[in-house]
């Protein structure tokens, strides 16, 4: 059995570190694309909207609306949900009418004129305004309206009849990067362009920039909202000490045994010539956190101490040397991640993997449960 502890505690005290770095005026809206990073979509936006922690949900994919939906439904929350990635009218269409999404719920992100007027014609025939958020773009590269033009035409987008518009975004290229004058400049240019619209539209607008790192180097540029994903998660390095981590990666063991070098462990036999090893058989594998487990040096913590795995993992299970112990037994537990020696920090210093991709760390599959602690 394999499965994800989420401390609860520790979700609520990074918002309030949030919270603190941003002030009193700006909301909070939670990324919840990607499983919520591996923390479980379903989990975050029933324990984040039940406990009114934050003011916006954001997910990468109409797919991800839907399930998010789903959840408020039961929870009986008014929770808005920015659908971050652009969705054609068509697939909207289809979501809306059947119900699997809500219009006064759902908001679209806009990345160009043309995505504009699709999604405009489409509340005209629907006879109802889609409520979206426009993405804006230093660039003309596809990755949102570019400035230039949104300033040239940006009064057709307020005078849609069959949208509303209610906010405006971007996302700043070197918000992982060293150079913060850089990051500088690219908010100070999104500055100008947010200073050109109209007081009387601006007035309506929720504009929102700045992402997890963003919020706490630049706080004077929070706007409206924050987009807060990994923050949430401590996951955001660069403030290592302030946040923390809300995740366990936990197997049960089902198996001890003293093995010989032609016993194989995984796929094939790694063992040295007459070399015996004590191994656990852990219950977790590729099939439950994928990126993890493609790291070459991992460990594991059981009763307090770390272990090196004995082999490349299998689909459902992996194998731990515990060489030398004498008191592991078949029933514990091993912390494969988040546990002492087994934070995300030791294994980005292990591998040598930057802090940015150590955002996938934690990605876990559906099939893994995810088990709330602290009174959720």
């Amino acid at each position: 059995m394999a499965w994800a502890e989420i401390d609860c505690g520790r979700i609520r005290e990074n918002i309030r570190t949030i919270r603190n770095a941003i002030g009193p005026k700006p909301g909070i809206c939670a990324v919840l694309k990607a499983n919520a990073y591996g923390h479980g979509l379903r989990e975050m936006a029933a324990f984040l909207s039940r406990n009114a922690l934050v003011e916006m949900l954001a997910v990468g994919t109409l797919y991800e609306a839907k399930e998010a939906e789903q959840v408020l439904r039961r929870t009986g929350a008014d929770t808005p949900i920015l659908i971050l990635c652009p969705i054609g009218a068509e697939e909207a269409e289809e979501a809306l009418r059947d119900g699997s999404i809500r219009r006064d719920r759902t908001i679209f992100s806009v990345y160009s004129e043309s995505h504009f007027q699709q999604l405009n014609q489409l509340g005209q025939r629907l006879g109802k305004k889609l409520r979206v958020h426009l993405r804006l773009d230093e660039w003309d590269s596809g990755m949102g309206i570019e400035y230039r033009a949104f300033l040239r035409t940006q009064q057709q987008y307020f005078a849609g009849d069959g949208t509303e518009v209610c906010g405006v975004y971007g996302h700043m290229y070197t918000s992982y990067g060293e150079n913060r004058e850089a990051t500088r400049r690219e908010l100070e240019a999104f500055d100008r362009v947010i200073q050109k619209i109209e007081p009387a539209v601006r007035s309506g607008l929720t504009v929102h920039v700045l992402n997890s790192p963003l919020s706490f180097m630049f706080p004077e540029y929070a706007y409206d909202m924050v987009r807060s994903g990994t923050a949430i998660y401590g996951l955001n390095g660069r403030d290592s000490e302030r946040l923390q981590p809300i995740m366990r990666v936990c197997g049960r063991i089902f198996a001890v045994r003293e093995v010989n070098s032609e016993a194989p462990l995984s796929y094939e036999s790694s063992g040295r010539p007459g070399e015996r090893r004590r191994i656990a058989r852990v219950m977790l594998g590729f099939g439950d956190c994928p990126h993890l487990l493609t790291q070459p040096c991992l460990r594991a913590e059981i009763r307090g101490r770390t272990w090196p795995l004995a082999d490349e993992p299998c689909m459902d299970q992996l194998c731990v040397d515990i060489t030398g112990s004498e008191d592991i037994r078949e029933g514990d537990t091993a912390v494969l991640l988040g546990g002492k020696g087994t934070a995300i920090q030791d294994v980005l210093e292990w591998n040598g993997v930057n802090y940015v991709h150590g955002d996938w760390m934690p990605v876990t599959t559906e099939r893994m449960e995810k088990v709330l602690t602290e009174d959720a």
